[in-house]
């Protein structure tokens, strides 16, 4: 497929789930809800980069650099969208593919031994467990299985800067998980075909944001009572409460 942020790469995307729209359609995202994608494939909007994507972008190429020079091998790491041989509507852009040098003389480097790698960079360390295991956030637990969906790999890295520190977690393949994101793609980009929007998740806390960027919204002020800033307080904390137990 096309080369990543091309022209021609958002245009693919309208017709396509991406790793990183994965964890949104199964609606298990804390940042997107299926309603976010079939917005973004109606309206063709393009990513726009927030603080984390741009940190995220600078700092790839060396997350990249520590991750190679920790594991040996080679990377590629101009790596196009790429599209599941059987299911058209699934993509994929990793940030590199690892290759194993031993087996890849002579060979196109999908013949060799290769995984998908996506790189993170992260100031929290709240959503990450010990290095070695797939104790990551969700989002990228799904982006991962992706990847691996896409180019048929039993594995995924996620080699991720805490600032300075370096860690490298390790993704397996999961079937069922893969299958889910099958189902929900299929499902998805046929109701754009169709143009008949999922449902609205009102519990999703970025859903006022989503109903600002549909519809016009006229905004306004209000004060609150005393009494009601108690209860406003007391459930903020109940939230934070249930986000630390999920």
């Amino acid at each position: 497929g096309a080369r990543a942020y091309t022209k021609r790469w958002f245009k693919s995307r309208r017709k396509t789930v991406g790793a990183s729209e994965a964890a949104a359609v199964l609606g298990m995202s804390k940042w997107r809800q299926p309603l976010d994608v079939y917005q973004s494939k109606i309206d063709g909007d393009q990513v726009t980069p927030n603080k984390a994507m741009k940190r995220g972008h600078d700092f790839e190429a060396q997350c990249l650099k520590m991750y190679s020079d920790r594991v040996g091998g080679s990377l590629y790491d101009k790596v196009p969208m790429l599209i599941h041989p059987d299911h058209e509507f699934m993509s994929a852009t990793p940030d590199a593919i690892w290759i194993n040098d031993l087996s890849v003389k002579g060979k196109s480097i999908f013949a060799a031994d290769y995984i998908p790698v996506e790189a993170k960079t992260t100031e929290s360390m709240d959503e990450w467990g010990a290095e070695g295991t797939s104790e990551i956030p969700t989002d990228y637990v799904i982006q991962a299985q992706q990847h691996m969906a896409v180019t048929d790999t039993a594995r995924c890295d996620v080699p991720v800067l805490f600032g300075f520190p370096f860690k490298l977690y390790v993704v397996e393949r999961n079937e069922d998980i893969i299958a889910a994101l099958v189902d929900a793609e299929k499902e998805l980009i046929e109701r754009v075909a169709n143009e008949d929007p999922p449902e609205i998740n009102w519990e999703h806390p970025r859903t006022p944001e989503l109903v600002k960027r549909m519809y016009e919204v006229t905004e306004s002020v209000i004060e609150l009572s005393d009494e009601m800033c108690e209860r406003w307080l007391e459930m903020e904390g109940l939230r934070d409460q249930r986000g630390k137990l999920d």
